[in-house]
């Protein structure tokens, strides 16, 4: 699990409201978690903090991004993923 996994927990363990309220707060929540681990075209956002990135520019690669320079030698970059977070149990 990430940190985006354990905010929705908590917000799911949190909804209040009808079966039919509870279940469009879910399936907003759960959208928003399968948005955020999608192929995000360039075209429609670029990622909004500074830091490493996996990219698609005729192949996949990871890169870092800057709000200053954008992918750094990575070029034409058409898509963009956030990278998982780490495991959290080592071997």
């Amino acid at each position: 699990m990430n940190k985006l996994d354990d905010d929705i927990r908590k917000e799911l363990d949190n909804i209040e409201g009808t079966a039919m309220e509870k279940l469009c707060r879910r399936t907003k929540m759960l959208q928003r978690c399968l948005d955020e681990r999608r192929w995000i075209p360039v075209s429609e956002r670029l990622p909004k903090d500074n830091g490493y990135c996996m990219i698609f520019n005729g192949s996949v690669t990871n890169t870092v991004y800057t709000r200053q320079d954008g992918f750094i030698d990575s070029y034409p970059v058409t898509h963009w993923m956030q990278l998982p977070d780490a495991p959290k149990e080592q071997p």
